[in-house]
Parts: C-alpha cells; structure tokens; sequence
C-alpha cells in the first residue's frame, strides 16, 4: 500500500489524548493516529450514507454499499437512530394502489394469506437456484415466510453476501430471493419443531418428490441449506459442505452450517460463488 507522510499541528489537549489512546492500546503514536483517523472516516461514511438514505437520495442498498456495512447492519442502525424513508403524497397512493394488486412486498404471486399448515413452494425461474431445506419451521409457518428466526435471519445475510437476493423487506426475505429468480421448497413439508422428529418415510418420499420438482421447475444450481435435506435428497450420509453430486442431472451444493467457523463458511461461499449462475 502506497503511503505519503503528513505533517500534523496539533494542540496539547488532543496530543494528550492521542498518547492515551496509544498507550491503552499498546501502540506507537503515529499508528494510532492512523486508527483514529481510519474509524473516524469510517464514521463518516456511515453518517453520510444515513443521511442519504433519510434524504431519499440513496436506496437502502446503495446506502449499505456506502457504508460498507451489509443491508442488515445498516438496517439495524436506520431503526436505532428513528430514520423514516420520505414519502411524498404520491408515493403512498402509488404504494397503496400496488398493494392491493400485488401484495405489500410488491411481488407479483403475493402471499398476503399464507397457508396455515405450511409454506408453499415457491418454484424458481428456469436458470435460477432452488434453495431445499429440510422442513418448514413452526415459526416460519406462522409468519407465512422461509427460513424466519434468529436462525433464518443468518441463512438470509448470508445468502445477501452471495448476491441472492438484494434489499430484502426483514420478515419477508424470500420474496427478495423469489424476485431475483430463485425459488424455495423442502425435502418434507410438514413442520416440525426439530427435523428429528419426522419420519424416515417422509424424507423417502420427499426426496423422490424433490426429483420430480428439479425436473420440471429446471433450475441452474440446487443448494442445500441443511445437512439432513442434502443427505437425503443424495442419498449419502457422509455428504459435506461444498459441491455435492447432482439431483436429476442437476448441479447440487451444501452450505456449510450456519454456525461453522468463520474461516470454514468463507472457504465454502468462496466455492458456491464458482457455481453460481451469472
């Protein structure tokens, strides 16, 4: 990294500070000038951003980007400082008016009445990816949405980092994923409490269901949220996380758990995004 030595003026009081600072830390002065400097812009970028986003000059996305923070986080810091997103007039008649077409997330097969048994699948476009879990979570269910929970929420960031979905509505992440071409569904659709508590029956027949579902619906890739749906669906108890053999001849993937070490989850999303489709 090219450097350029800078000469500062600074007074007593802030010089004083600067060599607490180091001296709390552990470092030598100048690279503790140069942390405070980097956190301060960082700072920055962030309060730019927000404002930006408050002004209804930035998407929420584009704001996150700014920031160089993930959606998730800057989400998280509109709601602790009370930012609303400015809305003319027109914006809420348009909003309204979409709504009572499409549903409130704006996608085109609304889910304004979900199922109270279960979820639906939500097939993908052809060339897209089909995320399978195991079953349905009695909270999901409820909520009428995949993968909810604290749980589902680090499924949903990190498939956001992967670039699966953008500019998710949180509670209703899959309709990000269904609107960028991706579909949803489950090796079992009763939910259950635990997967433990389903039958080896079903699983059999799930997977020979899910069969017919890659068939038809074509997607490019099958990713496997959950060890027991990829098991299952392969028929191979030993499977790990990373590419898998192929479900009717389709390309499969098993994402590493959700609570893997970093180093671990890196290594495997650095092999799914090989896989995935441009």
């Amino acid at each position: 990294m090219k450097t350029e030595q800078v000469n500062l003026r600074l007074d007593t009081e802030l010089l004083t500070a600067i060599e607490q600072v180091a001296s709390a830390e552990s470092l030598d002065r100048g690279t503790a000038v140069r942390r405070l400097l980097q956190r301060a812009l960082a700072d920055w970028r962030v309060e730019q951003a927000l404002r930006g986003y408050q002004s209804g000059g930035l998407s929420i996305g584009r704001a996150a980007e700014e920031a160089n923070l993930t959606h998730w986080e800057l989400l998280a810091l509109v709601r602790e400082q009370g930012i609303a997103y400015p809305l003319t007039v027109e914006d809420v008649a348009d909003r309204l008016s979409s709504s009572e077409t499409t549903g409130l997330g704006g996608d085109p097969t609304p889910h304004a009445e979900p199922p109270t048994d279960t979820l639906a699948d939500r097939p993908p476009t052809e060339g897209g990816v089909l995320l399978v879990g195991t079953n349905p979570a009695p909270t999901s269910v409820k909520a009428g949405h995949y993968y909810q929970g604290r749980l589902g929420g680090r499924i949903w960031r990190r498939l956001e980092r992967l670039g699966l979905l953008a500019e998710p509505i949180p509670g209703a992440e899959d309709d990000a994923f269904v609107r960028a071409g991706h579909g949803l569904t489950d090796i079992v659709k009763r939910p259950t409490a635990a997967a433990s508590e389903l039958e080896t029956a079903e699983l059999e027949a799930g997977a020979r269901l899910l069969e017919d579902k890659i068939s038809a619906w074509r997607p490019a890739l099958v990713i496997f949220v959950f060890k027991l749906a990829a098991a299952t669906a392969l028929d191979d108890s030993s499977v790990r996380p990373g590419p898998t053999a192929s479900v009717a001849g389709v390309r499969s993937f098993l994402l590493s758990g959700p609570y893997a070490p970093r180093e671990e989850a890196e290594r495997i999303d650095a092999e799914l995004r090989r896989l995935l489709p441009e």
